[in-house]
């Protein structure tokens, strides 16, 4: 689908997310295909669709891949960002590995791989680095990889996603001109700091809780903080997600106050 090439993306967005793969999903079905693809413009990532056509974020084939290499191994160390899901800690620990997670963006996670010699790295976004083959990301072998774990299981793609524990994310942002960006996040950040709760200051500010997590941190691209939260229940991640913004808006209104 869309094989030709076109720098102006006219059939869809280069982002492969549920609504730019509506397409993909009903052609898995149609051709009853063991699962489906979309890369983004280079083609370092890919985000899949299973036997049903369901499109399922980047977090979920990461985790897999984590199980297998892991498994494959007997263990081993996993590199990825501050904002990717705490699933992945939770297949590490069952297969014996550990998780180093670094700033936001693939040349970070890239650079922590190649100096400790973990066996994967990754993102959420559909972002995998296979270190046996490159420190970048590689769509290409991501996609290799996960028809190897489907013909070597015997299960489908979606069977074989079933079986990772639920996690949920919620991404909420709050506008904020970027010359005021480094002012907002030093006055969140004492904020949090002062109200005593477990954090991690890789990148952001990341609260820290027993089943779940808050990040908020500004965005390298757009005038915005935002805020990334996860827990095992929709409802605990939307309400992270809402202290996050209540708390970015409310410095930020006191930031501008003092001007």
């Amino acid at each position: 689908l869309n094989s030709c090439m076109d720098g102006f993306f006219s059939a869809r967005k280069p982002e492969p997310r549920p609504e730019t793969l509506k397409t993909l999903s009903k052609f898995v079905k149609v051709v009853k295909a063991d699962f489906g693809v979309g890369y983004d413009g280079d083609a370092d990532r890919a985000i899949f669709t299973d036997e049903e056509g369901v499109v399922h974020w980047g977090d979920r084939t990461f985790a897999l891949a984590t199980r297998e290499e892991l498994r494959r191994r007997g263990g081993g160390l996993v590199v990825t960002q501050v904002a990717t899901t705490a699933l992945i800690d939770r297949v590490a620990r069952e297969y014996g590995g550990t998780v180093v997670r670094t700033k936001v963006g693939e040349p970070y996670i890239s650079e922590v791989i190649y100096e400790k010699g973990a066996v994967l790295g990754g993102e959420e976004n559909g972002g995998i680095i296979w270190p046996e083959i490159s420190y970048g990301r590689d769509g290409v072998a991501t996609v290799a990889k996960i028809a190897e774990y489907v013909a070597k299981s015997g299960k489908t793609l979606g069977e074989l996603l079933s079986e990772l524990p639920a996690f949920y994310m919620c991404k909420e942002g709050v506008k904020c001109p970027n010359e005021l960006k480094q002012k907002v996040m030093e006055a969140v950040k004492q904020r949090i700091l002062q109200a005593g709760y477990r954090v991690d200051l890789t990148d952001g500010v990341k609260l820290l809780f027993e089943d779940s997590w808050l990040l908020i941190r500004p965005s390298g691209t757009e005038p915005l903080i935002r805020c990334f939260s996860e827990a095992e229940k929709m409802e605990k991640a939307r309400e992270l997600a809402g202290m996050g913004v209540k708390i970015v808006k409310e410095v930020l209104e006191e930031v501008v106050r003092r001007g």
